[in-house]
């Protein structure tokens, strides 16, 4: 019985503290765009609009946007915190690309999805948003030649 107890309470304090540990909010990363969101019920894919977006946010502050692994867009992108309302702060992300900036509310979840909120309801993000899952394989940043591909086969 006393074993039981104590296996008990080690598994409880490792799911407490696996729930609790700090997982990383920075956006850095190269992430693909999996669904747009127009509100609850109203859902936009990839395989719906025929072509893939990547988003790449490098840490000396570089933004690319990828349209099928192919550069769309190149700025700049800043991120921290706001106060919504007294105690509450939520993480902004600012993009700047040709000397426009926006700026969204933002969030990385534990999973590696990354959610940009284009509305809001008031205080709080709300739809329209865009989904992310983070990619392990890097997106190039340099656009090939046909000759650098003709040389792949020779």
């Amino acid at each position: 019985m006393k074993t039981r107890f104590i296996v008990v309470v080690t598994l409880l304090i490792a799911c407490l503290a696996a729930t609790s540990a700090a997982y990383d909010r920075t956006p850095i990363g190269t992430w693909e765009w999996i669904e747009y969101q127009e509100e609850v019920d109203s859902h936009t894919y990839p395989g719906d609009v025929g072509y893939t977006t990547q988003l790449t946010f490098q840490e000396d502050g570089t933004y690319i946007e990828f349209r099928d692994e192919v550069p769309v867009a190149i700025g700049e992108f800043t991120y921290g915190e706001s106060e919504i309302y007294p105690g509450q702060t939520i993480p902004i992300l600012t993009i700047t690309v040709d000397g426009t900036g926006e700026t969204f509310a933002y969030d990385v979840f534990p999973d590696n999805a990354l959610t940009i909120y284009y509305g809001h309801d008031g205080w709080w993000p709300d739809y329209p948003l865009d989904r992310y899952v983070r990619r392990t394989a890097v997106v190039s940043s340099e656009q090939s030649s046909w000759s650098a591909i003709k040389l792949l086969f020779r």
